[in-house]
């Protein structure tokens, strides 16, 4: 019996320290968006982009996004139309994770 308490009484800090711990989202959602592109610049891994609404998430607006991969600039210059997939990140970051021209 005074082993159980032992092991009970011994689990408690354990248990405390994970409690304040929350779960992370294992994906991210995804969203398909429109636009022109008005800027990029490849020495912060950043596009800027005139996007159509984006719907479930924001209106029209122009706005930065980060580009997950340097090579997703290949091909593109400033005033490409194109259709692009982005998620949104933990902190509220955006993140584009394909894009082509339309």
């Amino acid at each position: 019996m005074q082993r159980r308490r032992f092991l009970a009484l011994s689990a408690l800090p354990l248990l405390a320290a994970c409690g304040g711990a929350e779960a992370q989202p294992s994906t991210s959602r995804r969203y398909d968006a429109t636009g022109v592109i008005t800027e990029i610049r490849r020495e912060r891994s950043s596009i800027t982009i005139h996007h159509d609404p984006i719907e479930g998430l924001m209106p029209e607006m122009t706005m930065p996004f980060e580009v997950e991969e340097a090579s997703l600039f290949d091909g593109l210059s400033v005033g490409d139309r194109v259709a692009f997939t982005l998620t949104r990140e933990a902190g509220g970051r955006y993140v584009i994770r394909s894009i082509r021209r339309r």
